[in-house]
């Protein structure tokens, strides 16, 4: 377990996905536009009154609901909406409760696609390849070295 515990710390920087918080106040989103990247999460902020943050149609700004695009359904003084955005997209989105929209409550998301480099490695040709002159000099682990190795990890697990 401590092992696996240390693989997930290693990695959870390279994946390190953020939490971003709109506060909907009065029929209106602050801050009403975001720039995120895929797998992070933003996090409505009901500070008054009944809203519900729901998709729109791609493109300009509107209050036409974006078939099959999220709903908040309505949230209360208090409560959040919470959606993540797996993949880069532009969404829209509007206050879905009363005149809220029509009265400018409209905001949007722009997810850009988290990419991932490949680690290069050098490749190297037949006229630079030397042969080791010892087994420490090649980068070669010794018997010696993987006796030891083997020690460590043996008490690593009893010990953790």
């Amino acid at each position: 377990i401590a092992a696996l515990s240390l693989v997930a710390a290693m990695a959870a920087p390279v994946f390190a996905a953020k939490i971003w918080d709109v506060s909907v106040t009065n029929g209106t989103f602050s801050p009403q536009t975001l720039s995120i990247a895929a797998g992070d999460t933003v996090r409505w902020n009901m500070t008054d009154g009944n809203h519900a943050i729901v998709q729109t149609i791609p493109g300009n700004q509107t209050c036409t609901n974006s078939p099959g695009g999220f709903n908040s359904g309505v949230k209360t003084v208090g409560q959040s909406y919470i959606r993540v955005f797996p993949v880069g997209a532009n969404i829209n989105y509007k206050d879905g409760v009363g005149k809220n929209c029509a009265n400018g409550a409209t905001g949007s998301v722009a997810v850009a696609a988290r990419s991932i480099t490949p680690i290069n490695t050098p490749t190297k040709t037949a006229d630079s390849i030397a042969a080791p002159t010892s087994s420490s000099a090649s980068g070669l682990i010794t018997p010696k070295e993987t006796m030891a190795m083997g020690v460590i990890f043996f008490i690593s697990v009893f010990v953790l």
